[in-house]
């Protein structure tokens, strides 16, 4: 695209300086045209003087040979003056040919001119509908990577609350035993405060346990074990003092 871009502004610059060297070459052709009319025009005017001199020469002249030599430059200075009128009348056509070639080139210039900017807005308008399929291909794939964004984000967080939920159907089941109540809704704090403090005792006794046990700790196994089931009654013993349901 940039490179047929550059193609098109060096072709549109040589296009404009060959253009503008044909205005030039027209330009001169109308000077030296002008500059032909103007000699012809003083040499009409240089042979009207001779023709007038001629003419007093004739009417001066006082003996047949000097009337005959005064009429035959009579006749030259006529001849003279013709043909520098045919001279006039076709520079003055070559000022006129060259006027109508400057307004027919004007023409042409000002058609090309329109033709240009036609195909410069052609070419505008299908980079700018090119620009459009692209940003509206882009709009499209950005919509959808959102569309999947958005599921991704839905599904995700609906197995989160799938794990949290069995997580708590989990812990539910391994408690609902040892309290009286029908759902987690209706248990007082001072009892979710008892099963919280029982979760931490019995995770770091077991944790004392498991050690144990690696160490192959035969004494520290049945202090441990007698610490858990210490715990577990003084448990049950809590929740039956809390009375378990508000």
């Amino acid at each position: 695209m940039r490179s047929a871009s550059m193609v098109i502004v060096a072709l549109a610059l040589a296009s404009s300086a060959h253009a503008q060297d044909r205005r030039q070459r027209r330009g001169d052709d109308r000077a030296e045209a002008r500059m032909d009319r103007r000699e012809a025009q003083m040499d009409v005017r240089e042979s009207e003087r001779d023709l007038r001199e001629a003419r007093m020469d004739v009417r001066q002249a006082d003996t047949p040979r000097e009337r005959r030599e005064a009429r035959e430059d009579l006749r030259e200075a006529r001849m003279d003056n013709r043909e520098a009128e045919r001279d006039l009348r076709e520079a003055r056509g070559d000022v006129r040919e060259a006027r109508g070639n400057q307004v027919r080139a004007n023409v042409r210039a000002n058609a090309a001119y329109a033709r240009r900017q036609e195909r410069r807005e052609t070419q505008a308008q299908q980079a700018a509908r090119v620009q459009a399929r692209v940003d509206a291909r882009r709009r499209e794939r950005e919509a959808r990577l959102a569309a999947q964004l958005a599921q991704q984000q839905a599904e995700d967080a609906a197995a989160r609350r799938a794990r949290v939920q069995a997580r708590r159907q989990r812990a539910w089941d391994e408690i609902k035993e040892d309290v009286p109540a029908a759902r987690p809704a209706v248990i007082t704090a001072d009892i979710r405060a008892e099963l919280r403090r029982h979760a931490e005792r019995t995770a770091r006794l077991e944790r004392v346990q498991l050690l144990a046990a690696r160490a192959q700790d035969q004494g520290g196994l049945q202090r441990v074990r007698i610490l858990i089931d210490s715990e577990e009654s003084y448990h049950a013993h809590r929740l039956v003092i809390l009375g378990g349901v508000q």
